[in-house]
């Protein structure tokens, strides 16, 4: 949810978007959800994943990466809007693949046999990933983006399932609970 709330602060100013009332409202109930979805119901210490950023150096460090990741879905919508959402997602993966090659080269031994081995993993990976990217920018180009990257964030529901289900985490409650606020703030974001 940091994402999205940096993508708040950061598209006035890169892309001169303002979310409406409505909208922002939804995409702060989407932060809470998932912000709920971090607290310890035996704590019983709401600010618990506030004070985390300060004691814990992984969650400072995913700080920065989600105030990257907001500008660079910034600079995703300026790219889609002069040029195409199919054309930018293909070029920017085709100049990280050229930009990553002699990284791969000199870093990797036997990268040949390696990639000779695994070309269809590969393949099927690559081609999902640019399915998404493509999505994505096609998603952040026709709306809002902070409304965009925030019903991304939906995809919380998937992780809480996943980890109920497959690894039986404790405290489905409160993460259903978590997952009823995103989904209400994603349904009415959808409707507006």
């Amino acid at each position: 949810f940091p994402v999205t709330i940096f993508l708040v602060m950061t598209s006035p100013v890169l892309l001169h978007e303002f979310p409406s009332k409505a909208q922002f409202f939804c995409i702060l109930l989407v932060c809470l959800g998932a912000y709920y979805l971090n607290l310890n119901p035996r704590e019983k210490n709401y600010l618990a994943p506030l004070k985390s950023l300060i004691t814990n150096q992984p969650s400072r460090l995913m700080i920065i990466v989600a105030f990257l990741w907001a500008l660079t879905t910034s600079f995703d919508k300026i790219g889609a809007k002069n040029s195409s959402p199919l054309f930018f997602s293909a070029s920017l993966y085709f100049c990280t693949a050229i930009i990553s090659f002699p990284i791969v080269v000199i870093f990797s031994p036997n990268w040949l046999s390696k990639l000779k081995a695994n070309f269809a993993k590969l393949t099927l990976l690559a081609s999902l990933k640019a399915l998404d990217m493509w999505f994505h920018v096609m998603a952040i180009a026709s709306t809002v983006a902070a409304n965009s990257v925030a019903v991304k964030q939906s995809s919380l529901l998937m992780s809480v399932g996943y980890g109920y289900f497959l690894f039986h985490e404790k405290n489905i409650k409160q993460r259903l609970f978590g997952c009823i606020i995103i989904l209400a703030g994603v349904s009415l974001l959808s409707i507006l």
